[in-house]
């Protein structure tokens, strides 16, 4: 099928009245470039989907969103904003990590297991501040941003714990 016989403005507009045809057409015309984004950032294996939806997402709230009067295409105004969730469910929230941690609790192996080593974090992990990390940034999803306003940390001192913790982790689990 060839997209360049469809203007997006003309897709948007039959979307905004009820089309479901022309939703359909956006979406195809917009699957290639949401799968080309995602595969720049990570090879995510089976997370592939979950992003993918999240784009979905993120395409149907631009169209939504969307103003003419933005003096920009919809192809720019739809890009930034994928690029901008993408790149926010990588880097600026705990998504990618605490997937990363949480689904592959199985494929670490030790004397005891993961599942005893999260029941047991505190006899493995002494410094307060790195339990406050555990707790707060792998077990319940919380930013690090979050996490020094509520507790007073610099924010500087916490990624340094948080990558001492992790590196921690990573020798514990895999021994």
């Amino acid at each position: 099928m060839i997209f360049a016989n469809y203007n997006d403005y003309e897709l948007i507009y039959l979307i905004r009245e009820g089309s479901k045809q022309a939703f359909n057409v956006l979406y195809k015309k917009y699957s290639v470039l949401i799968t080309k984004q995602i595969i720049r950032y990570k090879s995510l294996g089976d997370k592939y989907f979950d992003i993918y939806q999240e784009a979905l997402m993120t395409l149907n709230k631009c169209v939504k969103m969307f103003q003419e009067e933005f003096n920009i295409s919809f192809y720019v105004y739809f890009i930034i904003s994928l690029k901008r969730k993408i790149s926010f469910l990588f880097y600026k929230s705990s998504y990618y990590d605490e997937m990363v941690f949480t689904d592959n609790l199985g494929e670490y192996g030790n004397n005891h297991g993961c599942g005893y080593f999260i029941r047991n974090y505190q006899k493995y992990i002494k410094d307060p501040v790195e339990i406050i990390i555990f707790e707060e940034y792998i077990l319940n999803g919380f930013t690090m941003n979050y996490i020094s306003d509520r507790y007073g940390f610099d924010v500087r001192r916490l990624y340094y714990k948080k990558n001492t913790l992790i590196n921690m982790l990573k020798k514990t689990l895999t021994i």
